[in-house]
């Protein structure tokens, strides 16, 4: 296999020649020459400026007789395509007497299909220099890799035989299980996964796709769990209706296109599933709130979250100012404000952060999250308390809100740094945000430079008041 790799690869066409010159006394440091480009991708907003460019108007799409759409955005001067592959299946379409089904038709996606067994596969993919995985949430199953582009037909040819003629052998299977239920095993004495999975059965409601179930429930359901059961659920809710296949980087959307049309063009499958997040209840808001402890015996640290219902959405002008509250809240342990009380000046922990979840689709919520020795814990969330009151009295000032607009719009354009970033990015904004998800790349920095400081602490004001927050420690918490 190494040598097929380096005959393959490493011949003459694929070199590149460098010199180096030392610098003389004197000399400026700046080359004669033109210096190589990385292979990175053009923002939107660095593109006006040189001649026009917008996601939305260099995206080529096409969608094919069998309902599956595919985007294509070529970038010249890439060496590499990025492939991000989104359809549903998630964990919310499990049967409730089952619910790692989804879960685990992901996980054998890969594990050997009509065309190529999981070792034929490996293979291939270890030629390229390539792999290919799956993920799974709450709605969405996910795949996401890189090749270079004349290996972009091979790759697609495998992912696409994945997706549409997996195996599940049942020798597979029974590996794919006792992973999971390793992982599943130790979150039990992962104290933030423990904190984070009850904050969640506190504040949204059973059945809801955001309320968690517990480890324990789980593991009693894994090993019931068949490879009659997988076939079920993937001919039931796996359909080309579903599909988004984002390709970028060299690569004609034409040669894309006809790869993507010779591994999935001619399947053909039912309605997509839903992918809705119903509000949470008046009753299951006002429910929330209060103190409580998940114990765990032994930990040397504690876990705490603090949050609360938030049923912000992407895409909605009101999904700007609220991560702009958030952000200059608790975004960045060392930079925001509950960072900078809560470490740099107690001391109390490593790390303290705030975000929203769910906000791809809305109805999710908002939470702080920490690690704290536990004879602290009830000074940390004393602490947090006292900083979000402060920081809901005082407002954010223009110059605070400036400095985190212009964090956003660069941590957002700086991420958009290589092909497999940008088919990403695309494929999720598309996904979730509909066909729009292209113009939204292009209006991000927009958007959030429209923001107001009014905007900001008047949302602040309504969604980060403590009395609405529900807290969870996980650890082993003294009274």
């Amino acid at each position: 296999m190494v040598q097929a790799a380096a005959k393959r690869y490493f011949v003459r066409k694929n070199r590149t020649v460098g010199a180096f010159t030392p610098i003389q006394p004197g000399q400026s440091n700046h080359a004669d020459t033109e210096p190589s480009q990385p292979e990175t991708a053009v923002t939107a907003s660095e593109g006006k400026a040189a001649g026009g460019f917008t996601y939305e108007g260099e995206t080529v799409t096409k969608v094919y007789p069998n309902g599956m759409k595919v985007q294509v955005l070529t970038m010249e001067s890439a060496r590499t395509v990025g492939i991000s592959l989104s359809m549903l299946g998630g964990d919310t379409h499990s049967p409730t007497e089952k619910p790692l089904t989804a879960t685990l038709t992901a996980m054998m996606l890969n594990r050997g299909a009509k065309h190529a067994s999981a070792t034929e596969m490996a293979a291939m993919l270890e030629e390229m220099g390539a792999s290919i995985s799956f993920s799974c949430d709450e709605f969405r199953v996910g795949s996401r890799g890189k090749v270079v582009p004349e290996d972009l037909g091979v790759y697609i040819a495998l992912l696409g035989d994945c997706v549409r003629n997996p195996l599940f052998p049942e020798s597979e299977l029974e590996q794919v299980k006792a992973l999971l239920g390793s992982n599943l095993s130790q979150s039990l004495s992962d104290t933030g996964s423990l904190a984070s999975g009850e904050l969640s059965r506190r504040i949204y409601a059973a059945g809801t796709p955001y309320h968690q179930l517990k480890v324990e429930d789980l593991l009693a359901n894994l090993d019931g769990t068949t490879v009659e059961d997988l076939k079920q659920f993937h001919a039931s809710h796996y359909t080309p209706k579903s599909v988004l296949i984002t390709i970028a980087g060299n690569i004609a959307p034409e040669a894309a296109f006809h790869a993507v049309e010779l591994a999935l063009g001619s399947w053909q499958g039912g309605e997509a599933p839903a992918m809705t997040v119903p509000p949470q209840s008046e009753e299951t808001v006002k429910s929330a709130g209060g103190k409580h402890v998940v114990f765990v015996p032994e930990m040397t640290s504690c876990d705490i979250r603090i949050g609360r219902y938030a049923p912000v959405r992407m895409g909605t002008p009101e999904f700007f100012v609220a991560k702009l509250a958030n952000d200059a809240l608790g975004e960045n342990t060392l930079s925001a404000r509950l960072g900078l009380s809560i470490r740099v000046k107690h001391g109390l922990t490593y790390g303290i952060s705030s975000h929203f979840e769910g906000a791809l689709l809305g109805n999710g919520g908002w939470m702080v999250e920490l690690t704290v020795h536990p004879d602290n814990v009830n000074r940390a969330i004393e602490l947090v308390n006292a900083e979000i009151e402060r920081y809901l009295a005082e407002g954010v000032s223009q110059e605070e809100l400036d400095r985190w607009v212009e964090n956003v719009v660069g941590g957002f354009q700086v991420s958009l740094d290589n092909p497999l970033a940008v088919a990403s990015t695309l494929n999720r904004y598309t996904f979730y945000l509909g066909d729009g998800g292209a113009r939204y790349m292009d209006e991000l920095p927009a958007g959030y430079r429209k923001v107001t400081v009014e905007a900001v602490n008047d949302y602040a004001r309504r969604m980060f008041k403590p009395e609405a927050l529900t807290t969870v420690v996980a650890g082993t918490v003294r009274t």
